[in-house]
């Protein structure tokens, strides 16, 4: 899991969306390497911000494992960067990989005492490795404070990285049957080792695309209703004669 800086750019969109001054909570599913350059993030958050950050030491082992040890001379403890950025990082995940994570399962549901904490709720890359889908989305929108953000970086079309790829119906039914938003366009994103190019997917029409992509959405939250399980647009458009 990581964020890249496709995704830093998200989380500067949805500091701006915030109040500038407040802490923000974020969650994350599993712990986020920071995968972006010291030239890409003071770009973003102006010169000098990286120059108190602490490298992790272990950089070259994680960035091995993200086959980026030629990109990339090591990288910036998450925690820190976060703090710099006036974010306060939660991690939740199965084991622990990076130190500290709150352990759980997100097969199973997530304890209510973690109802409504967070600010924004960030899955880079998880919920395509969890088998019981709808359980975890349905955590990460409960994770989540009513206004807050909820960003996701799934396989769009990466066969075998995980369990599951993901469809833009997907996000667009769960989200707007449930009465929150999906914030700007959803994107497939095509990773260029630190870079990426992107190009808008529609939420319901059919497309075609070719290569290993990556859907990128932003949520908010408006409320704290019961949830349901939705249904296709698709059908619900035309139950009786759907079609493509």
């Amino acid at each position: 899991m990581a964020i890249s800086i496709q995704t830093l750019r998200t989380l500067i969109k949805v500091r701006a969306l915030t109040d500038a001054t407040s802490t923000l909570k974020l969650a994350t599913i599993g712990y986020p390497d920071c995968l972006f350059s010291r030239d890409q993030a003071e770009a973003l958050l102006g010169d000098g911000f990286c120059d108190d950050l602490p490298v992790r030491s272990d950089s070259e082992q994680i960035l091995r494992w993200h086959n980026l040890h030629n990109e990339l001379n090591g990288i910036y403890d998450t925690d820190a960067f976060m703090k710099a950025f006036n974010i306060e990082l939660t991690v939740f995940d199965i084991n622990e990989v990076r130190g500290g994570e709150i352990i759980h399962d997100f097969n199973l549901p997530v304890l209510t005492r973690e109802h409504n904490q967070y600010d924004i709720v960030y899955d880079g890359g998880s919920l395509e490795h969890i088998f019981n889908v709808s359980q975890a989305l349905i955590n990460m929108l409960h994770l989540c404070k009513v206004g807050g953000h909820i960003i996701h970086s799934n396989p769009l079309c990466v066969f075998n990285h995980g369990f599951y790829n993901f469809n833009p119906t997907f996000y667009a039914d769960f989200y707007l049957q449930n009465g929150h938003e999906i914030i700007d366009d959803m994107e497939a994103i095509r990773n260029e080792k630190l870079g990426y190019s992107s190009a808008t997917l529609p939420h319901h029409k059919r497309f075609k695309i070719v290569g290993d992509y990556w859907i990128a959405v932003l949520a908010k939250k408006t409320n704290s209703k019961a949830l349901i399980y939705p249904h296709q647009t698709k059908y619900k458009v035309n139950p009786a004669q759907a079609v493509s």
